[in-house]
Formats: C-alpha cells, sequence, structure tokens
C-alpha cells in the first residue's frame, strides 16, 4: 500500500513538523495499525530524531495502546523528541493512551556509548481542564528492577498563561552515564567518561532558550576534565559531586551549589598558587606527588561552592571526625594545603583568569577565556 503509506508518513510530518520515512503501514483487521521502519529526522539540518523498529496501535475499549518493539533515540535530540511529544499528544483525542515499549535505546551522538532501557511502559491522560500529562516508568535494563526504576513526565507549565511544557526526568533510583545525558542535561559534560549521575532533572521548554535545573549526586567523576580546555593546570583524581542545584538557561549558568569531595588525587603547583593568590586561600607548601614534582599530592578536598550573579563562593567542607582546622579545603602531606578565605562573592572574572591562561590583561583575551566566561552567571556587580 504504497499510496497509503506516503500519504500517512505525510499527515505524520506535519502533525510532528519532522521527515518522516515509513518503510511498511498496514491495517491488519479493524481498529489496528501495524508499522515498520519508522524514522523520525530534522527537516532542516537531517538530524535523525528517532527510530521505530516496529510500532503496533490498537484500540480497544476507552484505551488506545501503543506498542513498540525498540525505540532508539540519539540523546542530542531528546529535548528536540521532547518538544515533538507534546506537539504530539496536544492533538490526541481525549482519552486514555497506553504505551508499551519493548526496548528503549539512547544512544550518544558518537555511537560508542548507549543505555538501554527494558521494559518501559507510559500512559497519556488529561485532567478535568483537559491538558496533558504523560507519565512514563523505565527500567535499566540488566539492574535490578526495584532499584532502577526512573520516572519522566510531561506537562504543561505550572505558570498561568505559558505555553511552554515542563518535562522532569526523576532518576535517584537508577545510576545513569552523565555524559550520555550532557546534550539534554547542560552541565554534566564536564565530569568525564566514567561519571554516573542519580538525581533528578527539570527542563522548561521555553523558546527560544529551555530552562534545566538538575538536583542529585555524580559519581565517578574525573577531577581532570573539570577543568576547561587550554587551562594551563592540572588535576587528576576520581570526586563525588552532589549537586544541591544547577541551574541552566540556554547555555549559561544561573545557580550552581553544591559539594565537592575526592581522596587520593593530584593538583598542580601551578594551580595551588594560581587559587591562593586570586582567592587568597593558600595553606602549607604540600608534598611532591610520586610520579610527577610539577604536582602536588591531593589527600583530600571538601568543599562546598555555590555560584550565581552574586559571584563565587567556597567553604571548607570536611566533618569534625575529620579533626581538620576549620575552614580547609584540601590536604597534602597532613596538612592543610589551601584554607578557604575570608572572603565570599568574588566576581566571576576571577574565576576565568583562575582557569583559563594567564593574559596581559586583567580578564585573558583568548577563545578559551571567552568560552568559560560565556558559560557563567552573569554577574551583578
Amino acid at each position: 500500500m504504497p499510496g497509503v503509506r506516503g500519504r500517512t508518513a505525510r499527515e505524520l510530518g506535519e502533525t510532528l513538523d519532522v521527515h518522516v520515512k515509513l518503510a511498511d503501514w498496514r491495517y491488519p483487521r479493524p481498529r489496528m495499525i501495524r508499522s515498520a521502519g519508522l524514522s523520525l529526522s530534522d527537516p532542516a539540518s537531517g538530524a535523525m530524531i528517532a527510530e521505530i523498529a516496529h510500532l503496533e496501535t490498537k484500540q480497544g475499549g476507552a484505551v488506545r495502546t501503543l506498542t513498540v518493539k525498540q525505540l532508539t533515540v540519539d540523546a542530542s535530540q531528546l529535548l528536540t523528541l521532547a518538544e515533538k511529544v507534546d506537539r504530539w499528544v496536544a492533538k490526541l483525542p481525549p482519552q486514555t493512551q497506553a504505551v508499551d515499549i519493548d526496548r528503549l535505546v539512547i544512544k550518544a551522538p558518537a555511537g560508542d556509548r548507549e543505555v538501554v532501557f527494558s521494559p518501559v511502559r507510559g500512559r497519556v491522560d488529561r485532567d478535568a481542564a483537559g491538558r496533558v500529562r504523560v507519565q512514563i516508568i523505565a527500567q535499566v535494563a540488566g539492574q535490578n528492577a526495584a532499584e532502577s526504576a526512573i520516572r519522566l513526565t510531561l506537562e504543561p507549565s505550572a505558570v498561568s498563561g505559558s505555553a511552554s511544557a515542563t518535562v522532569t526526568l526523576d532518576a535517584r533510583g537508577a545510576a545513569l552515564p552523565a555524559g550520555l545525558l550532557a546534550a539534554a542535561v547542560p552541565g554534566l559534560s564536564t565530569f568525564g567518561a566514567a561519571a554516573q549521575f542519580k538525581g533528578a532533572v527539570q527542563w522548561t521548554l521555553d523558546r527560544p532558550e529551555p530552562r534545566c535545573i538538575i538536583q542529585g549526586r555524580v559519581e565517578h567523576v574525573d577531577l581532570a576534565s573539570i577543568l576547561p580546555a587550554g587551562s594551563p593546570h592540572s588535576l587528576r583524581g576520581a570526586a563525588t559531586v552532589d549537586l544541591q542545584e544547577l541551574s541552566w538557561r540556554g547555555s549559561r549558568i544561573e545557580r550552581l551549589a553544591g559539594t565537592v569531595h575526592a581522596e587520593k588525587g593530584a593538583i598542580s603547583r601551578s594551580l595551588v598558587n594560581t587559587l591562593a593568590q586570586n582567592y587568597k586561600c593558600g595553606g602549607a607548601d604540600g608534598v611532591a606527588a610520586v610520579d610527577d614534582p610539577t604536582m602536588v599530592a591531593l589527600e583530600l578536598l571538601g568543599v562546598r561552592f555555590e555560584l550565581d550573579d552574586n559571584g563565587l563562593s567556597f567553604w571548607g567542607n570536611f566533618p569534625a571526625e575529620a579533626h581538620l582546622p576549620t575552614g580547609c579545603l584540601a590536604v597534602s602531606g597532613s596538612q592543610p594545603l589551601l584554607i578557604q578565605s575570608p572572603y565570599d562573592k568574588w566576581h566571576v572574572g576571577v574565576l576565568v583568569q583562575t582557569l583559563a591562561a594567564p593574559g596581559v590583561t586583567w580578564m585573558p583575551a583568548t577563545s578559551e577565556a571567552v568560552d568559560i566566561a560565556e558559560r557563567l552567571p552573569l554577574d551583578r556587580k
């Protein structure tokens, strides 16, 4: 039925504002549709958004059920897909829609990593006012079902008169690769390839710049990845970062607050000296790392931090049983290597100075420095 297939692909494309390819589309019996080889791509760029291997739609009483054999999504297109789903469900008839997906695959843009969810169960309902609410529960394949469930909801914004949808990911019970989420969760790309995220993420799909709020824990963080590209400094070791809040609008941080803890790492002498000079937080000299005299052994790191439009503040964050001086930030050779500054709310320009290669002016005029500054809050001072 090539005529029906072509017409259906065009109708789907117009509904979702995507380019649709459809290998097969059949009506095996009344109130049932089966399709295969369904792909959705961006009509402007041609970027693949999602691929569906087999889809069956069946009407049963007041509920319509969509059964998917496998859905594959490019991680970099997750927010785009959410916008398309929001557009699609808004046009659905006022009845409950059940969604059963045998296997959902989220792939990294480079195709080198993926996370698989199986099974995935969803439901599309409307509230008393007729507003759509989508709820999805998915299990991470290969993990304990009781501990690995994630929940995803899509609903209209709570702000009166706003047309923006809100998408919430609750992954407090499942560890997800931070790098795989990075395209849709700004900030998670800076934690390294092994980093795992547990927590909650909420997106408000404002145009032209979506807003994102993240809360949770990132484990197996590569300290080296925290430093921006082109930084003259070095860090080594694994850390745990607890995010009280990481909020973004577009590509710029609005607020970053939380803690970072690490043991048995190393920090370049240049970074120690720059921190001590720029933030007045110097302590003991520390001891050289065994394998590199330019690095200082970092026995312990414990910092609480807050960055917003008031500037950057940070404090020592070790428990009392550690028996360290108040305000200790880092330990080397059993001595405080860095101690919190008596000042707070440092201008974000000082952070750019600290992380980027030095220049002849107060603010380094390099592409690396500009890239750092463009991601930081706009300082109100």
